[in-house]
């Protein structure tokens, strides 16, 4: 789940479907639940295949069957070029295809709880740079009573609140979008003194299926946002993400194929992601159990969370 930038800002998500945007700050009228109605941003992917690896050279993506998700505008050059139709079916199972590929991906290194592996080949969207996975799982008891996947997905994804933990990151905001596909600007701190800061402008698209929440990401134009001079600017290739419950665990899973404009050998993936990506968790579990208080209402965000239900109705009236 990657380059010096990517160990840092690792999770790249936020979560927009319960936010007002404002160009100079987020304005969080009702905020992404815990106790979420899903059915606005429910899709189930069914009767396909998704543990059957095919060629990449095939048309498995191309089909425009389901909803599309971005308009042309969100997509790169590269993309607008590729037979591939952004419809949330086809981003679906091209998520699950490639969390279940288990041809192209190598083991890097398993240590802290973190099984990584490397894919030489890529993507169907750049076979230039490698793509990571990253599997992880935490065990429910770390986590406060009453903890579910919507309370990790609040607090790892909302820009205000993720700016809070998460110290590796200097700016994380909203520049455009609706409902949980959108555009995202966020700027990753300096790792070291001689290396440059980094910064992203990616589209998103979260949704939960099948009582998962997934994340699909890739960099857009940069016409949303010009470059500074002073921040280099890396390319999401793509990046996709699953988290759900596993037993008495949370499982995550992510992929990650960055450009980070940096030449990274794969050897100094296995010496410094476990540490960071544990450092990251670390501090997620932590800030979750000082703030979060399960089914009371002392914790911070427990009524603008119990307001889903009342976005929800909003969004249809405005429809």
């Amino acid at each position: 789940m990657k380059k010096i930038c990517k160990l840092l800002c690792f999770f790249k998500r936020k979560k927009f479907d319960n936010v007002i945007i404002s160009y100079n700050e987020i304005n969080f009228n009702i905020i992404k639940g815990i106790q979420s109605n899903q059915s606005e941003k429910e899709f189930n992917l069914q009767q396909v295949d998704t543990l059957s690896i095919k060629s990449e050279e095939d048309d498995e993506f191309s089909s425009t069957q389901g909803t599309l998700i971005f308009p042309e505008k969100y997509l790169s050059n590269t993309e607008k070029n590729l037979n591939f139709k952004f419809t949330d079916y086809n981003i679906l199972n091209y998520i699950e295809k490639q969390l279940n590929n288990e041809i192209d991906f190598e083991p890097l290194i398993s240590k802290n709880g973190f099984d990584l592996y490397i894919n030489k080949k890529g993507s169907i969207f750049n076979k230039d740079f490698p793509s990571i996975k990253q599997i992880n799982k935490i065990s429910k008891n770390e986590f406060p009573k009453g903890t579910t996947i919507q309370v990790l997905d609040f607090y790892m994804n909302n820009p205000e609140i993720r700016l809070k933990w998460d110290k590796s990151l200097k700016d994380y905001k909203i520049i455009e979008g609706d409902k949980n596909k959108y555009i995202l600007h966020y700027i990753c701190k300096s790792p070291m003194i001689f290396v440059s800061e980094r910064d992203v402008i990616d589209k998103r698209y979260d949704f939960y299926s099948n009582n998962a929440f997934y994340d699909f990401s890739s960099s857009t134009n940069d016409d949303f946002l010009p470059e500074d001079k002073n921040i280099v600017r890396i390319k999401d290739i793509c990046s996709v993400f699953k988290m759900y419950e596993d037993g008495d665990d949370f499982k995550f899973i992510s992929i990650t194929q960055v450009d980070t404009k940096m030449n990274i050998p794969p050897s100094m993936y296995s010496i410094t992601m476990p540490g960071k990506l544990k450092e990251w968790y670390d501090k997620l579990k932590n800030y979750i159990k000082e703030n979060y208080k399960g089914d009371s209402n002392n914790d911070d965000n427990s009524n603008s969370i119990k307001e889903e239900n009342k976005f929800d109705e909003t969004m249809k009236l405005n429809q």
